[in-house]
């Protein structure tokens, strides 16, 4: 009975670790994509820039300008390369993690407890989670691991939204662990 629930334990706690890596996975990607999209908006804009200046249009070497240094100061000011990179180190400690209770075949109560702590020191690092983009990965790993059953519906402008914001489900309250 004891063992029985020790390994529940760790087969809840492999679940909530593969939540987490598809959380960052995810968290990284958006942030990457905007760092990129940022990036390649402002060469855009400042090649723009330089070409406007030499076909003498100073308004529109003004805007591009302008444009170039808003998008820049977005990007500085609002980090998307420095919070890409802290959910790539996220997701990459959830890794290890996940792979050191792989290697655990029988544990122990001391084993278990020793592995929490390592999850729970990981996410002492961890940003605000959005809720709707957590619900999303929980899905994905319920049906990553024949589990439909504990697939929460959510709709088609929260899964949109995810990335942004968190729009309450219909049956928030039972979803939230």
């Amino acid at each position: 009975m004891v063992r029985k629930k020790i390994k529940q334990r760790l087969n809840s706690l492999d679940f909530a670790v593969g939540r987490s890596m598809r959380y960052h996975a995810k968290r990284r990607d958006f942030f990457q994509m905007l760092h990129n999209v940022n990036v390649w908006l402002v060469a855009v804009s400042g090649g723009g820039t330089a070409l406007s200046s030499f076909v003498d249009n100073p308004r529109l070497t003004q805007i591009l300008g302008v444009i170039v240094f808003l998008l820049a100061a977005a990007d500085r000011t609002l980090g998307f390369s420095k919070k890409a990179r802290l959910h790539a180190e996220l997701y990459g400690q959830f890794s290890v993690l996940a792979a050191k209770i792989i290697q655990v075949r029988t544990p122990t109560d001391k084993q278990l407890r020793a592995l929490a702590v390592v999850r729970t020191n990981i996410e002492r690092k961890e940003p605000s989670a959005l809720v709707v983009l957590n619900i999303m990965c929980r899905n994905e790993e319920a049906l990553a691991r024949g589990a439909p059953q504990y697939i929460v519906p959510l709709r088609f402008h929260q899964r949109a939204l995810a990335q942004l914001v968190s729009l309450p489900p219909r049956s928030w309250e039972s979803h939230r662990r």
